[in-house]
This record gives structure tokens, C-alpha cells and sequence, in this order.
């Protein structure tokens, strides 16, 4: 994608908004090391869960599955770290992972769950002799990846303040 490809922060902060006004969360997308990070926000504020993320899925892809996760939590259906999923993806065990290691060996510290998949062998990015490509999911978004707080917060303070 190039950057004229993406929308303006107003017009994200007003479909984070409408999202919010509607479901009670939205989605998030961002490119990070020429991967796409999507994750959601909402959950914590209006059902007292941890957001969820993901990295390197195509857009349509992670809107599928953080949107069935979401619709879960919406539901009444509590996450936590080490959650399995065989239900989503025929033949894929997604799991639910927290505080991912980055490749500097930093923990994640921004509270998220992280959904993860396997490689093609059904092998996780942390076990050995899995798939570079598959590695991606490790990553911590840190602050290389400009606004992606700020836009958060800004649309939830917004829609906290119209309420």
C-alpha cells in the first residue's frame, strides 16, 4: 500500500467513533515493518477485556478473526493468555498469546492479547524450526510505529466525552 492509500486521521477517527457508537469497539490497521498490524479497540472500555491484535494477515483475514473474537467478548466470552481456537480456521489451532517477545528480546507491556497461528509444519513462531515468515507474529509494534496510540486515544477520549 502506498500513503496515499491510506485515510485521513479524521476520517479514521470518525469510523472509530461510528464503530464505537455501534458495537461498543472497532478495528485498527497499521503497517509495521512492511506488515500489516490489526487490532482492536473498544473492548477494554466497553467490556472490560483485553484488546486483541495480530500481525502480518491480510487485511480481510484479520478483520475475519478479530471480528468473530470480538463478537465473542461482545457475547460475554472472557480471553485470557494461552486461549485455544480450533473452531475459526478448518484445521488451524489459533492461539491466544500475551507479552510476545520482540526480536531485542523486549516483552510486550501494552496489555493486548495477540492472536497467533501456525506455519504450515503446525509449528509456532517460538518453536524451533518454524517458518520465517512466521516469525513476523513475535514482533512488538514500539515506536517505529507512529500514532497508532494516539489515534486510539484520542477517538476513545472523543467518544468518552460525547456519552
Amino acid at each position: 500500500m502506498e500513503p496515499s492509500d491510506f485515510p485521513t486521521r479524521e476520517t479514521v477517527y470518525a469510523k472509530i467513533r461510528a464503530d464505537l457508537d455501534q458495537y461498543g469497539w472497532s478495528l485498527i490497521s497499521s503497517i509495521y515493518r512492511d506488515e500489516l498490524f490489526t487490532h482492536t479497540v473498544g473492548l477494554s472500555w466497553s467490556y472490560e477485556h483485553q484488546e486483541i491484535e495480530l500481525i502480518g494477515l491480510n487485511q480481510e483475514i484479520a478483520a475475519m478473526l478479530l471480528n468473530e473474537l470480538a463478537g465473542r467478548v461482545v457475547n460475554g466470552e472472557k480471553f485470557h493468555s494461552n486461549c485455544h481456537f480450533e473452531d475459526i480456521v478448518d484445521g488451524v489451532d489459533l492461539i491466544l498469546v500475551e507479552n510476545p517477545i520482540d526480536p531485542q528480546g523486549k516483552p510486550m507491556t501494552n496489555g493486548r492479547l495477540r492472536l497467533v497461528w501456525p506455519d504450515e509444519n503446525n509449528l509456532y513462531p517460538w518453536q524451533k524450526g518454524c517458518e520465517e515468515e512466521c516469525l513476523i507474529q513475535q514482533w512488538f509494534p514500539d515506536s517505529t510505529m507512529p500514532e497508532r496510540d494516539t489515534c486510539e486515544a484520542y477517538a476513545l477520549l472523543e467518544q468518552a466525552t460525547l456519552r
